[in-house]
């Protein structure tokens, strides 16, 4: 049995205890009077709900972003339908999403998820101070070029350009007069997982740095790298023990332009391509510009990083092109469209179209969209000629007052036939026969300021199979003490191996000096469908543990622990996130 929410990594190689010396050592660092801030006390956090509205591969979306205050390498709290509570990092921040890494071999996410980001309140409070600022500033300089009326001119100018702005900017600068700036953070994952059961243990940890660097060269745009360096570990009971370190770079790319005053932008390198993420990771170019119509316009090219860890790259060629509208006006239906042509060791591979929607008409009613479609040719040996449809999300929120809302998603999904190595452990009959549907239904009523209710029901279709799942939550929020949340919720899941139905018990409290505390109970009974028709009922329990403490404005650790016993297991783990902005 899998945990939902478990962040073990099975299969990692590794050594027994390699992150003892290595816990010790941060914990050592956190209490050094260099790393601390003494002179200023601890901020406090504020809690943003959020939803998810996306899931793709370890990565889920959040429907707030930038305007939201969220910044990259916030906590955020995940009350998934399918599994307890936990603890995730931000790690990109768009103005009106988020996207959230999550932590290995988490599962029980579904669309419509809620969620809590732990916003720093001093970091708020700086951003409107500097707001206010700016905003007393700008009408500083008005008041300072207001004249009094002018009498009519007695005679029209003599020369006059059309083509030049009545006032030219007063404070502009080149980009040779701006200061080059450095912003980032570096950060550290560590976590241990003890397996009783079998008497193995598997060990992990991260240590990584995101950096920023505006304004390089004095000539505009922005460097942005991203790298950290990776252990994995195990000891493996009457086996053989084995450890490995690598290092990564998951980003290392220039941009510049698609500002106000330059619509082209353009960045080079290595980087999440930006006006369809869906195309994954590149080592290349993207360029777009900004028409007239506001929509955009642009083409990317380079290769593409294989789907592993060391993220090696040089086998497959893409080529894609894109189109997206923006009218500026937020209210108005978002379309792209996006072609994608890809060659893997120089042989034509995939034709990709992809589209996508995003439509948010009023403040109650947010829908999100997006359509893959395959085209093959007489070269694919399983799928044959034409198009299919690869997969297909929608999903859509309907907010009936601030109090109560409803949801409901679809999604349909197929496996493409690839030269790439993107399905390692798949056959022909795979590629040919797997498709999965599913749908769901969610909706939440906050009965007053101290109760809420939350419900869902989700079904799904395989090839082989079907079944469902559903759950109902209530959750007292500052009743049984103040700045805090006790929840219980009933659970019920219909698999094709496995079904189960138990109880999650969820307690969270924020303290004023900013630090956040979450404990959770689950206990499930499940029924084991076996291979050879016998069924076996499984009881089982996990508690789990979590704090996470903002160390002054620039730093913040999050610890956890979590004990899962009962039938066929008996595991612990224990883990922690540091992290420091610079």
């Amino acid at each position: 049995m899998t945990n939902p929410g478990s962040r073990r990594e099975p299969g990692w190689p590794g050594r027994r205890r390699p992150l003892t010396a290595t816990f010790c050592l941060l914990a050592c660092l956190c209490v050094l009077p260099a790393w601390s801030d003494a002179e200023a006390p601890a901020p406090a956090v504020k809690r943003l709900d959020v939803r998810v509205t996306a899931y793709s591969g370890g990565s889920i979306y959040l429907d707030r972003g930038r305007d939201h205050g969220i910044a990259a390498g916030d906590i955020v709290v995940i009350y998934p339908s399918g599994g307890a509570a936990f603890e995730a990092i931000i790690r990109g921040v768009s103005k009106s999403n988020a996207r959230v890494e999550l932590p290995p071999g988490t599962q029980g996410i579904n669309i419509q998820d809620r969620g809590e980001v732990l916003l720093p309140v001093v970091r708020l409070e700086e951003e409107e101070e500097a707001e206010t600022i700016a905003t007393a500033e700008a009408e500083a300089k008005k008041r300072a070029i207001e004249v009094p009326d002018h009498p009519e001119w007695s005679a029209p100018p003599e020369e006059w350009d059309d083509d030049a702005p009545l006032l030219s900017p007063a404070f502009s600068r080149t980009n040779e007069e701006k200061p080059t700036l450095m912003r980032g953070r570096v950060f550290f994952m560590g976590q241990n997982n003890w397996d009783d059961e079998n008497d193995n243990e598997f060990s992990s940890a991260r240590l990584g740095t995101e950096l920023y660097i505006e304004n390089p060269w004095e000539r505009g745009g922005e460097i942005h790298f991203d790298g950290e360096m990776q252990l994995r570990a195990a000891d493996i009971d009457g086996g053989d023990d084995s450890s490995s370190t690598r290092g990564r770079v998951d980003r290392l790319s220039y941009s510049f332009g698609g500002t106000r005053d330059d619509p082209d932008f353009m960045e080079a390198g290595r980087f999440l391509q930006n006006e369809f993420p869906e195309f994954g990771v590149l080592d290349g170019i993207e360029y777009s510009s900004r028409l007239e119509s506001g929509g955009r316009l642009g083409a990317s090219f380079g290769y593409m990083p294989e789907l592993n860890s060391p993220y090696e790259t040089g086998q497959d060629m893409q080529l894609a092109v894109f189109y997206r509208t923006d009218t500026g006006d937020p209210r108005d239906m978002i379309l792209g469209v996006a072609y994608q042509n890809t060659w893997h060791k120089g042989s034509n591979d995939r034709n990709l179209m992809v589209g996508t929607l995003d439509w948010n008409p009023n403040d109650q009613l947010s829908v999100y969209g997006s359509a893959w479609v395959d085209y093959y040719n007489g070269s694919d040996e399983e799928k044959g000629d034409g198009f299919e449809l690869t997969e297909f999300r929608l999903n859509s929120v309907y907010r009936i007052t601030d109090a109560t809302g409803v949801g409901a998603n679809v999604s349909h999904s197929r496996w493409p036939e690839l030269m790439r190595n993107e399905f390692s452990s798949s056959t022909a009959a795979d590629v040919l026969d797997n498709r999965t549907t599913r749908t769901g239904i969610n909706a939440w009523h906050k009965i007053d300021n101290n109760l809420r209710v939350d419900g869902r029901v989700d079904y799904w279709k395989d090839e082989d199979d079907s079944g469902n799942s559903g759950d109902i939550r209530v959750a007292l929020r500052d009743v049984l003490y103040e700045q805090g949340e006790v929840a219980v919720a009933l659970f019920t899941t219909k698999g094709s191996f496995t079904d189960g139905k138990g109880v999650r018990v969820t307690a969270n409290k924020s303290l004023a000096d900013g630090t956040f505390a979450l404990l959770s109970w689950e206990g499930a009974k499940y029924q084991q469908n076996t291979s050879n028709g016998t069924d076996t009922d499984l009881d089982q329990q996990t508690l789990r543990a979590s704090i996470d403490m903002l160390l002054g404005a620039t730093r913040n650790i999050s610890v956890y622990a979590e004990k899962r016993s009962g039938d066929e297991v008996d595991s612990k783990s224990l883990g922690v996130f540091f992290q420091q902005r610079f």
